[in-house]
């Protein structure tokens, strides 16, 4: 009887690869066309080698001679493939060392395999896309944040130890197989035949890679490897990944260049795909916010803005989509001071996101991930982990918009004072404050809480002034000793006082004193006098609280006095729509009026771009009241409880998360 020799059935592949590995990044597709191909034969196990320990172990303490290298090889590399690899991050912030990453993908990795890959991705893109030092333990914990990781479980995997002896033992593995270069692939077949891939250092190219691969598979499978040849459309792959280039999405289609543009193209202009400007590169994500942007959508040829603040730079950039300039016009002076910042949450994200500035904002911005509230001792009353919050500049915010508008002219010191009726009662044009008239086809008001033009439409919906009073200010204390990704926040009961810290990383902070009126209020207004109130105020809180109020720049501080107001019953008049603080004044504790104002540009844009012809704005302004109506009733009662919290901290001491979320 004749014996036969059973089929092999499994390859495994260990993979030696290393979070700042630049070659690593350009393979990372082929990695993932592996998988998509030869899946059903190999087990692919990733091993993180900690390429660089430390600089005087990695160059022989000559950092910047080494550092200058990696940034022209990064420079070099980013337009061979068509790929971001933001060789800033050498120049600026070099990273400390790749031994943290390493082990955070372990901590990663006790929860699942698939969790921990797709940990690495989003960690890399924090070094190859955002310049992000990921050494750092903010940006690890923020990555495992965007992955959904349970982050208790991650952090407390990090600080156990388990993680890092995962990591020494897989060092173990890497002195054992020889590895000097990153990535290598080592294929081990049932039989323990050994085969290694070609090394990248050797000048191949990713696809010659691939095929060597390939090559490999077929051998150790004696022909079997089972490859599994598909073509897969865009919307497919992305899916499947969030973020790619051209470059990759070319490798893992298997499309000819030009039908690929096509896809990509057809799938942009129709808002189901969002195009993120990387340097000179274009990403592409599946677009997974509530808001879809058809391009050349809009029926309106000469729409006019009231308002160039959050809102209004954000309907420029929508509209710079579809290649239309509005009429802008704007009361404040062009430098005018108007606030430190702001916290952005999930809906004003999204916002950003669809029109695809999301990386470009975590580039700008700085990730807040845990909220903490104590007492003047310094007791903690009350922790939370957060998800989808970050704070920014406001110059900031406006370079990141700017930035990204190829044209935008706005008339500076003009308000617009009143609307004028023709004899048919149709709103005809704006009188300005210069004497000038603005006429358009469409008006979007987003003029602030103080929207005289909300005033004449709505009389009877009035602000209510509230006791409630905000001393906002910033301060820039490199050697502070706080974490950077920790909103802080000191509850004095007994004062009926509150204090904040908001990191904007790199040593700055905007700070805001929150207080009662009624009980204790604020005399004198002038820099001395808000210097001497904050100090005072401070007098019994830790020492972060105290150099806050000792370091600070008070001719930039402000008195902020909180004002509320009642849903209005609409949120248009003919073919004028109210946005943001002019449609809804909402309280500061909610931290939602920003992101509100973008949530309804988002939405009601999305609604324009697909105006079909027998529609008339008057439709969509009434369809957009109804989006948003309760989630603005959500924001404004979130905001009176909160507002009456603070104002009876006595009786009622419960410490709640000052954010009003969806």
């Amino acid at each position: 009887m004749f014996e036969t020799k059973p089929l092999l059935q499994r390859v495994k592949v260990m993979y030696f690869s290393d979070p700042v590995c630049s070659t690593c990044w350009i393979v990372d597709p082929y990695i993932k066309k592996l998988l998509q191909e030869y899946g059903s034969v190999i087990d692919l196990e990733i091993i993180m080698g900690g390429l660089l320990d430390s600089w005087e172990n990695f160059c022989g303490g000559h950092e910047k001679e080494t550092q200058s290298f990696l940034c022209d090889l990064w420079t070099k590399e980013s337009s061979k493939f068509n790929i971001r690899l933001d060789a800033s991050v050498w120049m600026e912030k070099p990273i400390a060392s790749s031994i943290p990453a390493s082990i955070a993908y372990y901590a990663a990795e006790f929860q699942g395999i698939d969790q921990a890959k797709r940990y690495i991705r989003n960690l890399r893109e924090h070094l190859f896309l955002r310049g992000h030092d990921i050494s750092e333990r903010r940006h690890l914990i923020t990555a495992a944040v965007e992955c959904g990781l349970n982050v208790a479980q991650f952090i407390g995997d990090l600080d156990n130890g388990r993680a890092r002896e995962v990591f020494d033992r897989r060092q173990n593995d890497k002195r054992m197989w020889s590895v000097l270069h990153y990535p290598t692939l080592i294929f081990v077949n049932e039989n323990g035949d050994v085969e290694r891939g070609k090394d990248p250092i050797d000048d191949f190219s990713p696809a010659d890679l691939y095929a060597d691969w390939e090559r490999i598979l077929d051998k150790l499978t004696e022909g079997n490897s089972r490859k599994n040849v598909r073509t897969n459309t865009v919307s497919d792959i992305l899916r499947k990944f969030e973020r790619l280039s051209f470059y990759e999405l070319a490798a893992l289609t298997g499309l000819n260049e030009h039908i690929l543009k096509q896809q990509i193209e057809m799938l942009y202009r129709e808002g189901i795909l969002i195009k993120e400007k990387h340097g000179g590169v274009n990403y592409y994500r599946t677009n997974n916010t509530p808001y879809y942007f058809k391009k050349d959508g809009f029926q309106f040829e000469n729409p006019a803005l009231i308002g160039a603040g959050v809102c209004g730079r954000y309907i420029t950039k929508l509209l710079n989509l579809s290649n239309i300039k509005p009429n802008i016009i704007e009361r404040q002076q062009k430098d005018a001071f108007k606030g430190f910042g702001f916290i952005i949450l999930k809906n004003g994200i999204d916002a950003l996101d669809a029109v695809g500035l999301k990386n470009e904002l975590l580039r700008k911005s700085n990730t807040i991930n845990f909220f903490k509230a104590i007492n003047p001792e310094g007791q903690i009353l009350f922790e939370k982990i957060l998800d989808n919050c970050l704070a920014i500049t406001r110059e900031d915010y406006y370079d990141l918009i700017d930035g990204s508008i190829a044209e935008m002219k706005i008339a500076y010191e003009t308000e617009a004072i009143r609307i004028d009726f023709n004899e048919n009662n149709q709103l005809s044009e704006i009188q300005l404050s210069n004497g000038n008239s603005l006429q358009a086809d469409v008006f979007f008001a987003a003029d602030g809480i103080r929207s005289k033009l909300r005033t004449q439409l709505f009389p009877n919906s009035i602000l209510e002034i509230q006791p409630e009073r905000e001393i906002v200010g910033s301060a820039y204390l490199p050697d502070l000793d706080l974490p950077n990704d920790e909103f802080l926040k000191v509850i004095d009961i007994e004062n009926g006082k509150n204090m904040g810290i908001l990191p904007l990383a790199n040593g700055h902070y905007i700070w805001f004193l929150q207080l009662n009126a009624d009980l204790s209020p604020v005399h004198d207004s002038s820099p001395e006098g808000l210097k001497n109130y904050l100090k005072e105020s401070t007098a019994n809180m830790p020492d972060a609280f105290k150099l806050m109020a000792e370091h600070s720049d008070y001719t930039k501080a402000f008195l902020w006095t909180a004002n509320r107001m009642n849903l209005l019953p609409a949120f248009h008049h003919q073919n004028l729509a109210f946005l943001g603080d002019a449609a809804h004044p909402l309280l500061a504790f909610t931290s939602q009026g920003a992101n509100s104002a973008l949530e309804d540009a988002a939405y009601l844009f999305s609604m324009l771009s697909f105006q079909q012809p027998d529609e008339t704005y008057e439709d969509i302004f009434k369809r957009y009241y109804e989006i948003r109506k309760d989630a603005i009733a959500h924001h404004i009662k979130e905001g009176d409880s909160l507002l009456e919290n603070f104002l009876n901290m006595k009786s009622n001491p419960y410490v709640k998360l000052p954010l009003s979320v969806h």
